[in-house]
């Protein structure tokens, strides 16, 4: 009798074990379930809103659209008169500088416009070299030559979106602007902003 129990131990075990297979093999091959691909609620995959540098040689990013309380919060408040706009957004030599190294900070935010490292009176810039995008060392002239220009090309964007009502005489007063900040301004204002992750990120690269 109790042979007879332990052969049908045995044998259900391996039946066990035959189905455990069986099932391993299923799983396999049936095809994923494309909600189990989404993150849990209230979570973000790895690489959700994920953003590499683009071209130094492209005009930076703004984002009107995807960062409208970012810019909200720039308080580039709508004037109505011709000497109010002038007081107040078109750029000179004595001010106002507030809000145009408030915009600095803000563009500068985008990982897409990270694609620069300023160190040590040594420049470089993520750009295209023999069609491939390379960090490349470029001089500090013409590096914060173009610097200001891309950023001038933000703050004139930013700055008449906010005035479309008075598009042409904001357009032409803005079109003389340019930017009243030496390059120890600039620099005191970029290093404040610590390391982009692109240049860490190319760091580990070439220490590998």
């Amino acid at each position: 009798m109790f042979r007879k129990f332990d052969e049908v131990v045995r044998k259900t075990e391996e039946l066990s074990g035959l189905v455990s297979e069986l099932c391993g093999l299923v799983s396999a091959f049936r095809p994923q379930n494309p909600r189990e691909k989404k993150s849990p609620a209230g979570t973000k995959s790895p690489e959700a809103g994920k953003k590499n540098p683009g071209p130094w040689d492209d005009a930076w990013a703004v984002g009107k659209e995807s960062r409208a309380e970012e810019i909200r919060r720039l308080r580039i408040r709508p004037v109505d008169t011709y000497p109010s706009f002038h007081s107040r957004y078109v750029l000179r030599p004595l001010g106002p500088t507030k809000l145009l190294t408030n915009i600095i900070r803000y563009v500068l935010r985008d990982p897409r416009n990270q694609n620069f490292h300023l160190k040590s009176k040594r420049a470089y810039v993520y750009t295209r070299v023999e069609k491939e995008l390379r960090w490349q060392h470029i001089t500090t002239k013409r590096f914060f030559d173009e610097f200001r220009f891309k950023i001038l090309e933000c703050y004139r964007d930013l700055v008449l979106d906010a005035h479309p009502h008075m598009d042409v005489y904001a357009s032409a007063a803005l079109a003389k602007c340019t930017v009243p900040l030496t390059n120890q301004t600039l620099e005191r204002i970029l290093g404040g902003l610590g390391t982009f992750p692109s240049w860490r990120n190319r760091e580990k690269t070439h220490s590998k």
